[in-house]
């Protein structure tokens, strides 16, 4: 079944559908590869510009909020202020990479689904998951990250690439990745995180669809995003368990693969309703 978006959020513009299409992908049908998207990420500047302007405003920005608000526009922004809010900074530390999770959020939205005899379409109110965070080397690790599957070590570091206006161009004269560990003398690792679903009580993932981005930073961290779209009923629960799949792999400086480095796991997540304020 393929996703519809206007199914899901009713009468909506071209280009948002095109950026939902672009931005979910099953998992459970399709095979599990990162999809570039082509827009977001001025958010960034804003969050910075908002910061200076004033440390309380500062204060209760979300990331996660302002990151698919950006992507998706102003209807998304009031779902997600609307929406639950679980205790965010939660990280952990693997192959000798941080993987830090900013606020997650959970919000409702009906969904229409296509009927598996073909006849028509049915409404499921589900709630989505969206989450930001940031992928950086341990202290003290003398490590190069690259996103894992869209860049490879011949670009310029710390740019964006698949994102149009909305990041700038890599300045000439940029040093590459591999130009870069070769300088330092350090080990490019590739990184990933993307999300296998939420999981029932028996540890088996919710049927539905995910969307996830890696962004790499110019301060040499990688930027990720996660969004999850259940397609079954999910029940109201006073915490829910997001599973998240992390992957790390080293690769010398043209780009191949050193045997053996490859490793994986699934960081398991509970989410925690933050205390009313």
């Amino acid at each position: 079944m393929t996703f519809d978006p206007n199914k899901v959020y009713g009468d909506v513009p071209q280009s948002f559908s095109h950026r939902v299409e672009y931005a979910l992908r099953r998992c459970e049908k399709e095979e599990t590869k990162p999809m570039k998207r082509k827009t977001i990420m001025a958010i960034i500047i804003a969050v910075l510009m908002l910061a200076l302007t004033t440390t309380a405003v500062a204060a209760v920005l979300s990331r996660t909020t302002e990151f698919f608000a950006q992507f998706y526009g102003v209807d998304y922004r009031n779902k997600l202020e609307s929406g639950t809010t679980y205790v965010g900074e939660q990280s952990t530390t693997f192959s000798n990479v941080t993987f830090t999770l900013n606020d997650i959020i959970s919000t409702e939205f009906k969904s229409q689904l296509a009927n598996e005899d073909g006849s028509g379409y049915h409404e499921l109110t589900v709630p989505f998951f969206f989450t930001t965070g940031t992928i950086s080397a341990a202290e003290g690790e003398n490590l190069v990250l690259l996103a894992w599957d869209e860049y490879t070590v011949d670009d310029p570091a710390g740019y964006a690439l698949y994102y149009g206006d909305m990041y700038p161009t890599a300045p000439e004269g940029v040093p590459t990745y591999a130009e870069i560990a070769k300088e330092k003398g350090a080990v490019i690792r590739k990184v990933e995180c993307i999300p296998n679903g939420i999981l029932d009580e028996n540890g088996n993932h919710y049927m539905g669809c995910v969307g996830y981005t890696l962004i790499p930073q110019e301060d040499g961290t990688v930027f990720f995003s996660v969004e999850i779209q259940p397609e079954v009923a999910v029940p109201q629960q006073d915490s829910y368990q997001l599973s998240l799949c992390i992957c790390t792999e080293d690769v010398d400086l043209s780009g191949n693969p050193i045997e053996g480095t490859r490793q994986s796991t699934d960081w398991i997540v509970t989410l925690t309703p933050e205390a009313a304020k």
